[in-house]
């Protein structure tokens, strides 16, 4: 179970009139930070904290915009708010959970950054030049729950993260929005890649447990490849799905999937021999499939 964290000694302390609090850049430059209130303890949240918190627009940052752009706030801005690290994807949701990342039990921090004013949901390259918004918040954090370190995890436990992660990833590519189709299969695989799985397969031929949890990995993450590799054919970056493809197989040399988007990868890079070696290998484990059908037609 994740424990609440509490303030039950330290008291937050407060900027005096003698220190003006001044804004500072963050190390990846993606915002700015003026400290109000500096909070207490060491951690600070981390993906998958449940975060309770205080937040207000500031200067010309219009509450509207902030519900416009998030999936989690509610309309009471200035009420208290709860956000889960990690679970929405929106560009202001990414930006909120790095702020919290970077912020500590009972601090109080005001936050300036810029956003692209249009919400991304294609990776083709913008036509246009990104206009951005900047917005500027004041977040205190009243609480927020101790969650373990992504490489604290078991391999059962890993497997549960990315499945959670995959699925939503599906939901998003399902509905046409493929920029957070990826970010979700990224985090699934960055779950996946902590196993060990050397040690899971030695572990799987031991133990009947350990080999289906194994059988569960290697297909999750043979998945996930390829479901990247679906968002990367709509780019099209053709280098990028035989790559992917490539390593989907290392886990699951049978997946017909695998076979198939790297073999149109293949063929739309003019690499005809290896797209047909590649579809044929697809018809043979799905034999009555039409689109494998169609593709290995068109080569011919």
């Amino acid at each position: 179970m994740m424990s609440q964290t509490e303030s039950k000694i330290a008291m937050p302390k407060r900027a005096t009139m003698s220190e003006e609090p001044v804004w500072e850049l963050a190390s990846d430059k993606t915002f700015k930070k003026r400290l109000i209130n500096r909070g207490t303890g060491l951690s600070c949240p981390r993906d998958g904290s449940v975060c309770k918190i205080r937040i207000q627009a500031l200067g010309e940052t219009f509450p509207e915009t902030l519900l416009s752009r998030s999936i989690n706030l509610g309309n009471k801005l200035k009420e208290f708010q709860e956000i889960v690290i990690g679970e929405n994807d929106t560009e202001l949701d990414h930006m909120l959970d790095k702020i919290l990342e970077h912020m500590r039990l009972r601090e109080t921090s005001d936050f300036r950054f810029q956003i692209n004013r249009h919400e991304r949901i294609s990776l083709a390259r913008e036509k246009e030049v990104p206009e951005f918004l900047t917005m500027e918040i004041r977040i205190e954090l009243l609480s927020f729950t101790e969650v373990p370190e992504v490489w604290e995890l078991n391999p059962a436990q890993l497997v549960d993260a990315g499945q959670h992660h995959k699925d939503k990833g599906v939901e998003w590519f399902n509905s046409g929005n493929y920029v957070y189709a990826l970010r979700r299969f990224t985090k699934a695989v960055r779950c996946l890649i902590v196993i060990d799985k050397e040690m899971l397969e030695k572990l799987a031929k031991e133990n009947a447990d350990a080999a289906v949890l194994f059988r569960e990995y290697c297909t999750l993450l043979a998945n996930v490849y390829t479901n990247i590799a679906a968002v990367q054919l709509k780019v099209p970056n053709n280098v990028s799905v035989i790559d992917i493809c490539t390593k989907a197989l290392a886990f699951q040399s049978n997946n017909v999937k695998a076979l198939y988007r790297r073999g149109v990868a293949y063929a739309r890079s003019g690499q005809n021999h290896l797209a047909r070696t590649d579809l044929e290998d697809a018809l043979k484990l799905a034999p009555h499939d039409p689109v494998v059908q169609n593709e290995l037609r068109l080569l011919k």
